[in-house]
């Protein structure tokens, strides 16, 4: 499996018909809860999945993978490393074939149950720097990294 996303890749992500945030939180100062209201602020079509919330934003909250709506096809994983692997098997199982594990939740055993499966994988960036627009820190962090040549291509 590439680890290595490519700007296709992320493109094809953010075309999604629905993409489920996994991890996302009631608390405003947790990252979960800023990358779900940044995508709700910046209309992409984002629902939220917490096992321990019901709604998040004024939103219904879904409590797992597997009872996300039939058209998600796309989750971003923003969990503890440990939850990784278990959140994957349950994405595989219901066919969601577009992943994005936020760094922090990336997982050696995570990438080994992608390894011989077909799916749109990013790892190893930030969310952040493709949401559109990009804006504040997040705008800085992508012209380094442009700078320095470690965008994905």
């Amino acid at each position: 499996m590439k680890l290595q996303a490519t700007k296709k890749d992320i493109k094809k992500f953010f075309s999604s018909k629905k993409i489920a945030i996994v991890g996302a939180s009631r608390s405003p100062q947790k990252f979960g809860h800023m990358v779900y209201r940044d995508m709700l602020k910046k209309n992409y079509p984002a629902v939220p999945l917490n096992p321990n919330a019901t709604e998040i934003l004024g939103h219904t909250c879904y409590t797992s993978v597997s009872g996300l709506p039939d058209d998600t096809d796309a989750i971003v994983i923003l969990t503890p490393a440990a939850q990784t692997a278990s959140i994957i098997e349950e994405a595989l199982a219901k066919g969601i074939k577009k992943i994005w594990i936020q760094q922090k939740s990336e997982s050696v055993e995570a990438f080994n149950l992608l390894d011989d499966k077909q799916v749109t994988l990013i790892a190893h960036n930030c969310i952040f720097m493709f949401m559109e627009p990009v804006t504040s820190i997040h705008k800085m962090h992508r012209w380094m990294k442009s700078t320095f040549g470690k965008m994905p291509a």
